[in-house]
């Protein structure tokens, strides 16, 4: 099982999760879909109409993109971090069933611009400057990464002076502020 965007899903976007199998000569009989061994969706080539849809809280399929390998969510929230599995089965005489699965997380973007501040407005070839980067709520917390003329500061960076992490409960939903003061030297070539 594996999901067509990747690792972490993005909070209000549609996920498509996908369960490729070979059951070789055998006939399908069912392909059924969990979240946390809740049932939300399954395909019975048998059945008229083949799909069907259970109601699970936050889950809502796309049937339009939805078929007997796939399961497209339409607007994930995080509540919709967790396990998902999809169980294929054969058809008679054998009925043999296999499952898989994997984790989901659902991740929420900051929804404002950083806020930069460096404490000089010019900065001398190997000048010290200190440079403060606050970030807006995020889920998980949100990882800052400096950069100075278009390069990447790793290199450059000397010491990083504090990094702050605030939880907050907004709605019963835990969301993450981050904050860091970083001291910079400024190389002669930026």
């Amino acid at each position: 099982m594996n999901r067509r965007q990747g690792n972490a899903v993005i909070m209000g976007n549609a996920v498509t999760l996908s369960c490729q199998y070979d059951l070789e000569k055998a006939s399908l009989y069912s392909v059924r879909w969990y979240f946390e061994k809740e049932e939300f969706y399954s395909y019975v080539p048998k059945e008229s109409p083949p799909e069907r849809v259970f109601p699970v809280s936050g889950i809502s399929v796309d049937l339009n993109m939805s078929d007997k390998h796939s399961v497209t969510l339409r607007s994930v929230t995080r509540d919709l971090t967790g396990q998902f599995e999809c169980e294929v089965s054969e058809d008679a005489p054998l009925f043999h069933t296999a499952m898989k699965s994997a984790r989901m997380m659902v991740i929420e973007l900051p929804k404002e611009e950083p806020i930069m501040q460096i404490d000089k407005k010019t900065v001398a070839p190997s000048g010290n400057f200190k440079a403060h980067c606050s970030i807006g709520v995020s889920f998980p917390p949100a990882n800052i990464t400096w950069y100075m003329n278009g390069r990447r500061c790793e290199k450059i960076m000397k010491a990083i002076l504090f990094r702050i992490v605030s939880k907050i409960v907004k709605n019963m939903i835990q969301l993450y502020m981050t904050n860091v003061m970083t001291k910079l030297i400024s190389e002669k070539s930026h």
